[in-house]
């Protein structure tokens, strides 16, 4: 599967180590019909659209992203919102562009070359 390499600026501090290293990858239909539960069933929604885009990414990234050191398990939407920089939300949501487009390219050529795939 495809996976996107990248680094935080500022990093995210966990058990006192500060992590830079990342990857995300993207997620498979059946993670996404489960998170799409997970945030139909939530009873702590937002009230503001700009606040409800944010935690609805952050709910994709932890099921795309992998950090060198960092326990997945670890990685929620509470440790994401209690230690991600902004600087950082902000480079991994175009980490998550870079990613798409790198998906769609290889569609694009295997539809171009069908005996490539």
């Amino acid at each position: 599967m495809l996976t996107e390499n990248a680094k935080l600026t500022c990093g995210l501090d966990y058990n006192g180590q500060t992590y830079y290293d990342y990857s995300l990858r993207p997620i498979t239909l059946a993670q996404e019909m489960a998170l799409i539960d997970e945030l139909d069933a939530s009873t702590d929604k937002p009230t503001g659209a700009r606040q409800a885009e944010i935690l609805e990414t952050l709910a994709y990234v932890t099921k795309m992203i992998t950090i060198k050191g960092i326990d997945p398990a670890d990685i929620t939407v509470d440790f994401l919102l209690n230690n991600l920089a902004s600087l950082d939300y902000n480079g991994i949501v175009e980490t998550v562009k870079r990613l798409n487009a790198k998906f769609s390219a290889a569609g694009q050529s295997e539809e171009l070359n069908p005996e490539a795939a």
